[in-house]
């Protein structure tokens, strides 16, 4: 396991003992776990196929454990100037676990060993593996295996350190099979990983902790405990949600991913969960639509509202078609619209984008199509672009992590820079999407004749010559469209013959597609490379910091 030093407690002479000191050493007190002992109970757990030896292992695991807790007692006795009483004497441990190396190699011992030991006495292969409780010899380990696995949860309760952690979680996953055996586990043991899975800051721990959730899931057949994880990871990920920053967008968008991905294990259970949650969003938008109170509006735009609707928007299109889950494409996509309406004012653009993005991806992995167009357009329509800025921004302004713009922000020409940079994006891309279509250029017939206006009306060169340029692309698609068009006699009543012409389209790839893919990968290389200037910024100027160390007090 990495970083054993991790697992420390007080260390002491027994960390580095002779070679010949003896192995067990018998006294009428507890028996001292030595190096020695260690090493011998590793080969005999490989050979022997009893239950003794599997008994002794995790009853030194248990007195491991204990010893930590004694240790902490003590320790906080000395802080509060207690003293032992009778009964914390009195309590004689059968092992005796001193210092740190001995400690690490209990731990150790019982991860290398424990999962394959387990294995081989109750007779299980990759088949039955899942079914430990129907061995004929399980009644003899049961207790010892329950114990066990409680200890571990005991265990992963109380490490702070991520390293550790990590270690631990693996050497669960691999004893997932186990825990399925014990009804009573299975809450404190979810509770525990989805506190790694949501709050960790350890991406290798959240991860891990994902592995587990989705291997219980997976083997879970009780229908009441999906339904029950389900709600669970959701609320945990709007918790998480509710903040969001350039530091935890990666961790959210992994939460969002991992529990689409627990989402569509089970479709129909997935789909009342669905169905009750749009239905909770939709209830609130409706109230700030009609009541249009100051509590309502809040109750909209905020983060968690926001990203439960991401969430949605991932996940149904990744449904089978034929599921109940992508019924509800069309109150998500109603509710996404009804959101931009609420307060379509300027300091709202920001939400505006994060809707566009939604309904684009919805259109995009659904194959939907989404009037998503006129709420990119509205703002070049509506929105002075010409008027003067009041505050000159040295770097570039960005709307990933803002949901409504603040007044100072209002007033520089960093704003207008990212108004224009999003629309440019979002149009882009949608055209892209649609690029490949039959309908093309009466798709863009409204968009083209909006982007004229603009290009005609504003005096900012910049601003100008973008719109200009997307206004060429998405004509030179048009007419790529029309002349293939041109060679060919498209039945349009018949729809297999045009989703052939289109998939033809498609292979064969179009100018604005291509132009797309390639604007692309320039972005992507650009993010990467602000987020490694940011990062390198960020150590330049990190402070060394102090720690300060406790004082005990004095008895």
């Amino acid at each position: 396991m990495s970083n054993n030093s991790d697992l420390e407690i007080a260390s002491d002479e027994s960390d580095y003992e002779e070679e010949g000191q003896q192995e067990v050493q018998k006294t009428d007190g507890p028996i001292k776990i030595t190096h020695k002992l260690l090493r011998k109970w590793e080969e005999q757990i490989q050979t022997d196929r009893s239950t003794q030896i599997i008994k002794t292992v995790v009853e030194v695991f248990h007195a491991t454990l204990e010893s930590v807790e004694t240790v902490k007692v003590h320790t906080k006795k000395e802080i509060l100037g207690g003293a032992s009483t009778d009964t914390d004497n009195n309590k004689v441990a059968k092992y005796k676990v001193e210092g740190a190396a001995i400690f690490n190699g209990v731990i150790q011992l019982c991860m290398t060993q424990l999962p394959g030991a387990f294995n081989r006495f109750l007779n299980l292969n990759d088949e039955n593996k899942y079914k430990c409780h129907k061995a004929k010899r399980f009644p003899k380990i049961k207790g010892t295996l329950k114990s066990y696995l409680s200890n571990l949860i005991k265990l992963l309760k109380s490490v702070t350190s991520s390293n550790v952690i990590g270690g631990l979680l693996k050497h669960l996953h691999a004893m997932i099979p186990f825990t399925l055996a014990f009804s009573s586990l299975q809450k404190p043991l979810m509770k525990v990983i989805l506190s790694f899975w949501s709050s960790s800051n350890s991406e290798t721990v959240r991860v891990v902790a994902f592995m587990n959730i989705l291997k219980i899931a997976v083997h879970q057949k009780s229908p009441a405990f999906f339904h029950t994880l389900l709600k669970t990871m959701y609320i945990e990920y709007v918790k998480t949600s509710k903040f969001v920053s350039p530091n935890t967008v990666s961790a959210i968008n992994f939460m969002r991913r991992s529990l689409a991905e627990i989402y569509l294990l089970h479709t129909d259970i997935a789909y009342h969960n669905a169905f009750m949650y749009i239905r909770q969003l939709a209830i609130l938008l409706r109230n700030a639509l009609t009541l249009k109170k100051q509590e309502h509006f809040q109750a909209i735009n905020n983060w968690q509202y926001i990203n439960s609707l991401w969430f949605w928007a991932h996940l149904i299109p990744q449904a089978k078609k034929d599921t109940l889950l992508r019924g509800l494409e069309y109150p998500l996509v109603q509710v996404i619209i009804g959101v931009v309406n609420v307060i379509p004012t300027s300091q709202y653009y920001p939400l505006r984008f994060h809707c566009a993005r939604m309904l684009t991806t919805l259109s995009k992995n659904a194959n939907l199509y989404i009037p998503t167009l006129p709420l990119l357009t509205q703002i070049l329509e509506e929105y002075d672009f010409n008027k003067k800025h009041k505050i000159v921004s040295m770097k570039p302004m960005s709307l990933t992590t803002v949901l409504r713009a603040s007044k100072s922000q209002l007033s520089e020409n960093g704003f207008k820079d990212a108004l224009i940079e999003n629309i440019y994006e979002l149009v882009l891309e949608i055209t892209a999407i649609e690029s490949h279509r039959a309908y093309f250029p009466d798709f863009v017939l409204q968009l083209n004749i909006k982007l004229r206006a603009f290009h005609k009306k504003c005096r900012v060169a910049n601003y100008s010559r973008k719109i200009k340029q997307l206004l060429e692309k998405i004509e030179e698609n048009s007419r790529f469209i029309m002349s293939e068009r041109a060679t060919v006699t498209l039945n349009l009543k018949n729809t297999a013959e045009v989703e052939a012409w289109e998939k033809k389209m498609l292979e064969v790839g179009t100018p604005l597609n291509k132009f797309f893919e390639s604007w692309n990968r320039v972005q992507k290389v650009q993010k990467r490379k602000r987020i490694t200037e940011n990062e390198e910024n960020a150590a330049e100027f990190k402070m060394p910091q102090l720690k300060k160390k406790k004082k005990l007090a004095e008895e």
